[in-house]
């Protein structure tokens, strides 16, 4: 959510904000109103829009890695070959005090 990326908000992790260079996009926003995906040129220009293109690496996370899962499926349906879902997050990352967050 915007909060957990702004830091506002913890959910277990010792540290809040993101990883340094991240960008927002909030998972239910690839979804309709019926809880089905998009259709796939509004995936896509969701994608975009936030600088998430096919031929670059792209790494989701979210919190514990489930929420950035589903991203990570999204961008795979859509042929994006290179995406990396990272499991471990923010919990993870967040853990580790030699590494860098943005708030």
């Amino acid at each position: 959510t915007r909060p957990e990326y702004d830091g506002a908000v913890l959910y277990g992790e010792p540290r809040g904000g993101r990883i340094p260079g991240a960008v927002h996009l909030e998972w239910s926003t690839l979804l309709d109103a019926k809880g089905a995906f998009r259709p796939r040129s509004e995936l896509e220009a969701a994608l975009k829009t936030k600088g998430v293109v096919p031929n670059k690496e792209n790494a989701c996370y979210c919190t514990g890695g489930v929420r950035s899962g589903f991203v990570y499926f999204v961008m795979r349906y859509l042929g994006y070959p290179r995406e990396r879902n990272y499991d471990g997050s923010f919990w993870e990352w967040s853990s580790r005090p030699e590494l860098p967050v943005e708030k």
